[in-house]
């Protein structure tokens, strides 16, 4: 019987990364299409694919916390006394699903990065256009700006200049 327990937990884990897996990959289509959309500074959807997102990221919070759980039931069952694994480390425990496991956890690792990369683009997409919309702002009101959009000050001399004078 202690055999079929942990056997169904490692089922239950298997079944809950297959589910974070799906949804990851979800959220990438939709950091794709985030990303494509700020591209193109097409602003139609672009609140669709935040809600979207927030959605995604809610299902994979719950499908974190189920984890999380299952993982604490298998390291109890088994007698494992380790803490703070990643779920690399943890599937290293499982004996006849591991290699299965193994693999999804590294697909949802590729995807994570992936992820993690869009984002980063993202964020540098936004910055890079508050930079330009600040610049536009300072110009119109007479604002004393740098001579660049840059939002950093790097040392260079603040001047007061006229719209046609800045270096964009």
């Amino acid at each position: 019987p202690f055999g079929i327990v942990v056997k169904i937990m490692w089922d239950k884990l298997n079944h809950n990364i297959d589910k974070m897996l799906l949804l990851t990959k979800n959220l990438l289509l939709a950091v794709e299409k985030q990303h494509q959309k700020l591209l193109n500074n097409d602003k139609i959807g672009f609140d669709e694919i935040i809600k979207e997102q927030s959605e995604i990221t809610g299902k994979l919070l719950m499908c974190e916390k189920e984890k999380e759980t299952i993982i604490n039931e298998i390291m109890y069952n088994q007698k494992i006394n380790l803490a703070n694994l990643t779920l690399l480390q943890t599937v290293e425990f499982a004996k006849d699903k591991k290699q299965e496991l193994m693999l999804k956890v590294l697909e949802l690792n590729a995807v994570g990065e992936k992820i993690r990369n869009y984002i980063t683009k993202n964020k540098n997409l936004n910055d890079q256009a508050m930079r330009f919309i600040n610049f536009n702002i300072n110009v119109i009101t007479g604002t004393t700006a740098d001579t660049t959009y840059t939002a950093q000050n790097t040392g260079n001399v603040i001047t007061k200049k006229k719209m046609f004078d800045q270096s964009i």
